[in-house]
Formats: C-alpha cells, sequence, structure tokens
C-alpha cells in the first residue's frame, strides 16, 4: 500500500491548488517513512489534511492503516 500511495505522490503536480505546499511536503515525508518510525499525531494531521481530490484519499486511508498498525503494535506490548 505504501508503495502505491508514494507512486501517487511522486507524480503529484501542482494540479490542484487546493492542497498547501506545507499539507503537501506532510503526505510526502509520512509516505516515505517507516511505519514504526511513524508517530500517530502525524498519521493525525495527514488523515485531516484536506486536499480535496483523489490523492488525499490515498493518503488517509494509508494513515489510517498506518494507526491501526501502531495502536495494535503497542497494546501488543501491554
Amino acid at each position: 500500500m505504501r508503495k502505491r500511495v508514494s507512486a501517487v505522490y511522486s507524480m503529484h503536480v501542482r494540479s490542484n491548488p487546493a492542497i498547501s505546499e506545507e499539507e503537501l511536503r506532510l503526505i510526502k515525508e509520512f509516505i516515505a517513512k517507516d511505519p514504526d518510525e511513524v508517530t500517530l499525531e502525524e498519521c493525525e494531521r495527514v488523515y485531516d489534511a484536506e486536499t480535496g481530490d483523489l490523492r488525499g484519499f490515498y493518503a488517509a486511508i494509508y494513515a489510517t492503516y498506518v494507526r491501526g498498525y501502531l495502536i495494535s503494535k503497542k497494546a501488543r506490548k501491554r
């Protein structure tokens, strides 16, 4: 899933004025990180980024997936 979302954002051209440079940078950095190095706060910020297009939907799905992974990992440690 990470590879697919990364591919979508690597081809991103400034065709969507609804996404700010900051949000685009945030999403690209999030996708580039290993899921074990991501924080829950980063997942929330990516999920809440308002992109207004399908790429944002993909990023939100990936952020939700990573968030679930981190929560289950934390629960297993207990």
